[in-house]
């Protein structure tokens, strides 16, 4: 397994302090003690507030699609030029409850054009109103509909990569489980950006219990509260295809990127993840950013540590497109 480690797990940078000095300056009720509203509008100001600004390069457009019965829909991103490019299909994070698509323009459009390639991010449907395994059927019917339809796109069908962070990270891993159950096609590669791959309340993982208490941004509470709400039952959390860490067998996955937070309650259950990955003979790569939290490629994406890991996930990206960046 491919890994590099930066600063030390005792230190924040100070850009990651900051930012948690802000939120809890802010003072805010906890999102479990939040109303649904306001949970999703506050985290919405949030991700806006803090994302990249878009390159005027990147052209970003809305897809309805007839065959999806309007249930959900595609953002599109496409670089300058007609030439055909490979296309990255992205899965929002926010815990399957909250975010859409226009809270990661800054974070998709800054990859399409660092690597040259389209876009394609799913605006899957929520929960509570929409359960297990909703958001993961539309993902499902997404990436179908892409490779279909290709030609339209103007993307190379042979070269996707399916790439999502947190919660989203967690539908792209599953995603990959179910298609390879089903022998069904896989994408070209995975990208897991901080992923969340446990819905146990309590799971062995140290960096749960030891960043999990609230003052890492996203909480143990936090985390509860998302999994209650994606749910049907306590028979859900331990099936594979709502909690990837459930799976035995990862025989079959594609080449695949894994980055964690070295301060985020999520971080153990990655590593472990991408040892399993490699112990299945799967190619991956992994990197812990040491100094950060969970979400940082969004929230800290102009700080140095923000910007470390867009750049090293296009270098990913660029190398398994079989191009160098901006090709």
């Amino acid at each position: 397994m491919s890994s590099d480690q930066v600063d030390t797990e005792d230190s924040l940078d100070p850009e990651s302090q900051a930012f948690l000095d802000e939120v809890a300056a802010a003072d805010a009720p906890a999102l479990e003690d939040q109303t649904l509203s306001e949970s999703r509008a506050g985290m919405r100001q949030l991700l806006l507030a803090t994302a990249l600004p878009v390159a005027d390069s990147v052209a970003i457009t809305d897809r309805t699609v007839p065959e999806f019965d309007e249930r959900f829909k595609l953002r599109l991103y496409h670089p300058e030029g007609t030439q055909q490019r490979p296309a990255l299909i992205f899965l929002h994070g926010g815990g399957w409850v909250l975010a859409d698509p226009a809270c990661y323009d800054g974070l998709v459009a800054t990859l399409c054009e660092q690597v040259n390639c389209v876009g394609i991010s799913v605006d899957y449907r929520l929960a509570p109103e929409h359960k297990f395994p909703a958001a993961l059927e539309d993902c499902d019917e997404a990436l179908d509909w892409v490779v279909s339809n290709a030609a339209a796109l103007n993307i190379d069908p042979t070269r996707c990569i399916l790439a999502g962070d947190s919660a989203g990270a967690n539908l792209a891993a599953a995603l990959c489980l179910r298609r390879r159950d089903r022998e069904q096609m896989l994408p070209q590669g995975l990208a897991l950006l901080y992923p969340m791959l446990s819905l146990d309340d309590d799971p062995p993982f140290h960096s749960r219990s030891r960043y999990g208490n609230g003052h890492y941004f996203i909480s143990r509470d936090s985390i509860a509260w998302s999994v209650a709400h994606y749910v049907n039952g306590p028979a859900d959390t331990e099936n594979l295809y709502a909690a990837p860490s459930a799976a035995t067998d990862l025989l079959g996955f594609p080449s695949t990127l894994v980055l964690t937070a070295g301060h985020d309650p999520l971080r153990d259950e990655g590593r472990v993840f991408a040892e399993r990955l490699e112990a299945a003979g799967v190619n991956v790569n992994f990197r812990c950013f040491n100094s950060t939290i969970h979400g940082f490629m969004s929230f800290l994406a102009t700080a140095p540590v923000g910007r470390a890991a867009i750049s090293y996930t296009a270098d990913w990206l660029s190398a398994h497109f079989g191009r160098g960046r901006g090709e």
